[in-house]
């Protein structure tokens, strides 16, 4: 059993590497001139197909039922086919804030469906950090900017249900964590998610001359395929295997904070007050629910 500072390690890895996909995704969208709908599939696909080779010839694992099978696919669907396309519309119809103010909902989503799935008990501490970090963003980001137009209105609907989406990812993919590695588990949700989009993919790469794509497109796209695709997701199924959905989902709140640091240190942007003020409030919210879960664990574990 690892160490829960080895699982909090991994979880601010997995914010910090995840931190530096909008910002490439947009350069590839952008710049790139590769398709929506095109750069989800090759995404996808790709990471699906390395997956696969690596997962027959090193961490090969039999996967015991249909039913497995199912929750997988599952996964595969919410976790992947909605959470990245929804993603991709949603942010391509309204703002970068609407859209960072829309993902914290991540966490309270998750620890909705884990208490209505009886997968995890009511505590205090699961409460109170939610709202703590949430105003941490909420100053980070400003919340103020949120803007409502008629166009807005499409994206924060597609955003929204992506958000919703990989809170029942997170919640879904938790038992399975119990029975299988998470190198199986990651290895078949891709693999689903992969034969779910083929229809989109299809859609998608009509409009995308792939041969017109410059090499630095393609070196950005094997980026996020590696790092903010492969890494993070195995990363954060093996953190879902060792911690609480809703522990797992709370680390989404350091991604805003993550990206300010960056603007700080490699753009040669200035230390705010707003940037120091919500950076508190965010550690603020993930140690109420860290120091919380630590108290009850130990309190399960003493004798008597």
């Amino acid at each position: 059993m690892a160490s829960s500072h080895r699982v909090h390690g991994a979880l601010i890895l997995v914010s910090v590497i995840f931190g530096t996909l909008p910002a490439t995704s947009k350069a590839i969208m952008g710049n790139g001139g590769v398709d929506p709908f095109s750069y989800a599939f090759i995404r996808v696909a790709i990471t699906s197909c390395i997956l696969l080779v690596v997962y027959r010839v090193f961490l090969y694992e039999r996967v015991r039922s249909l039913r497995d099978y199912g929750l997988m696919a599952l996964c595969g669907f919410y976790g992947i086919v909605i959470n990245v396309t929804y993603f991709f519309i949603g942010v391509d119809h309204t703002s970068s804030i609407n859209a960072s103010v829309l993902m914290m909902n991540i966490p309270v989503f998750t620890l909705v469906l884990a208490l209505l799935g009886a997968q995890e008990r009511f505590a205090w501490y699961k409460v109170a950090a939610i709202p703590v970090s949430f105003l941490g963003v909420g100053i980070l980001i400003g919340v103020e900017n949120f803007s409502m137009s008629d166009d807005d209105a499409l994206g924060i609907f597609f955003i929204i249900v992506n958000t919703f989406s990989f809170s029942g990812f997170l919640v879904i993919s938790r038992p399975l964590m119990k029975e299988y590695r998470p190198s199986t588990v990651t290895t078949w949700t891709f693999a689903f998610a992969a034969l779910m989009m083929v229809p989109l993919g299809m859609v998608g790469l009509q409009t995308t001359d792939a041969a017109g794509i410059e090499g630095l497109t393609w070196t950005l796209i094997m980026y996020v395929i590696l790092f903010p695709t492969i890494v993070t997701y195995f990363l954060n199924n093996w953190a879902l295997k060792r911690a609480e959905s809703s522990m797992v989902a709370l680390y989404i709140y350091i991604q805003p904070l993550v990206a300010g640091i960056l603007a700080v240190s490699l753009l040669d942007e200035e230390i705010t007050l707003r940037l120091m003020i919500g950076g508190i409030l965010i550690f603020a919210g993930v140690a109420i629910a860290t120091i919380g879960e630590t108290r009850i664990r130990r309190a399960r574990m003493s004798p008597g």
